[in-house]
């Protein structure tokens, strides 16, 4: 029997982490998953077949953070998880900074959300579904391991 493992780095675009498969809301054939934000799913994903999302530099963009993980909940295999990297809090106006420099004047993505303030995502995720399992820290960033209950 061949078991197969399927894990998604959410908001990628396209430069994923090593052995994650791509998705992303900004559409590309160069994606392997689609996500509609406004029908909130992802496109050619069955449910149920989602080892780990790895989120990175993500959640700070999405305005309804229960909404969106209780949607990711539904694609996570049994035991599932969610990997979250985000800036800390103490960090938030500088990397807010940097996002307006990168998604209005660089890149010019004006459909990315930039939030003015810092949210606690902690518990919006655990309302979704999940279970913190996990919570380090690097210098900028707080890095939460939650697993789907």
């Amino acid at each position: 029997m061949v078991i197969i493992i399927l894990n998604i780095d959410f908001g990628s675009g396209y430069n994923p982490y090593s052995k994650y498969k791509t998705c992303d809301m900004v559409y590309s054939p160069r994606l392997d998953y689609y996500y509609d934000r406004r029908n909130n799913i992802i496109y050619n994903l069955e449910h149920n077949t989602v080892d780990r999302f790895r989120l990175k530099n993500v959640l700070h963009h999405v305005e309804d953070i229960s909404k969106l993980c209780t949607m990711l909940n539904s694609y996570l295999k049994p035991n599932g998880s969610i990997k979250v990297i985000e800036p800390k809090e103490e960090f938030y106006t500088k990397n807010i900074i940097l996002d307006i420099i990168w998604y209005r004047y660089v890149q010019k993505f004006y459909h990315i959300k930039i939030y003015p303030n810092y949210r606690d995502y902690i518990s919006c995720i655990e309302r979704a579904g999940f279970q913190l399992i996990s919570k380090e820290c690097s210098e900028i960033y707080d890095i939460s391991l939650f697993q789907k209950m």
